[in-house]
């Protein structure tokens, strides 16, 4: 029994320290953060109502902070703003007022990193998105709606890659969808404020 027991402690103590060692030796840094800039598609059929592209420039920055090993928590900020008017709708306008779309997302959620020994890194990521919308006051998209700013909450999926070029610095390439419905509601493609986001940026390891 005792040497039993002597035993299961020695494979024990023998993993906790080869874990450790892993741990310490382990290449990918405790925090990452950066920032990138890219192209936003959003998903939401009546957008082409007002607008006359669902494309524009989206904004983004993000932390990552490492949990265990090659899994990491991420916080991530993004804007993005159109005001693309289509000709048809500035036209019919009698307000000249011209719709504006501001919206901003806030993602937390978990990203795993697959690669530990190159410079080239691959990473996905899942969770959470938060997003806020506001619109010119009067010129809604959305049905029965009696404010200008609307909030909807989905989820995010991401797949990246990104090349450490310098001893604390990379460079990244990422995809992204999101999918959320205004007030709650299921965001199915075609009715979610959500959409596809194709970017580039720079990360800092720390």
């Amino acid at each position: 029994m005792k040497k039993r027991s002597l035993t299961i402690v020695c494979l024990l103590m023998l993993v906790f320290t080869a874990d450790s060692v892993a741990w310490i030796s382990f290449r990918l840094p405790r925090v990452i953060a950066g920032g990138a800039v890219g192209l936003f598609r959003i998903s939401l059929d009546d957008f082409k109502q007002h607008y006359s592209s669902r494309w524009d420039y989206i904004y983004s920055g993000h932390i990552n902070i490492r949990t265990y090993r090659d899994y990491y928590l991420t916080l991530q900020y993004a804007k993005y703003d159109n005001d693309k008017v289509s000709k048809q709708f500035a036209n019919q306008n009698q307000t000249q007022q011209l719709p504006r779309w501001q919206q901003e997302f806030i993602n937390f959620g978990v990203r795993w990193y697959s690669d530990t020994a190159g410079k080239w890194n691959f990473y996905t990521g899942l969770g959470l998105t938060f997003i806020t919308v506001e619109e010119q006051p009067g010129l809604s998209l959305f049905v029965n709606s009696s404010s200008d700013q609307k909030k909807g909450r989905g989820f995010f999926l991401e797949l990246g890659t990104n090349f450490q070029f310098l001893p604390h610095l990379a460079w990244l390439v990422e995809l992204e969808m999101t999918s959320a419905g205004e007030g709650g509601m299921p965001g199915f493609v075609g009715h979610s404020i959500g959409g596809y986001t194709f970017q580039t940026g720079l990360e800092f390891y720390f």
